[in-house]
């Protein structure tokens, strides 16, 4: 998922609620490219929506 014009500083930090964890993440020419987690469908917490939480960003 690449979430544009948004800079990472080094104490960013991006999580997706009902995921335990934070997601690894690049930034990449002035966009932050996140890397999503394998899930299994059939143990969401959520069904239609996600929501990141990002920290630290510029």
């Amino acid at each position: 998922m690449v979430l544009k014009n948004l800079s990472a500083a080094a104490d960013t930090k991006v999580t997706l609620l009902g995921h335990e964890g934070e997601l690894k993440f690049k930034s990449d020419d002035g966009n932050i490219v996140v890397e999503w987690p394998n899930l299994d469908p059939q143990n969401l917490p959520f069904a239609h929506a996600y929501t990141l939480k990002l920290t630290g960003v510029k």
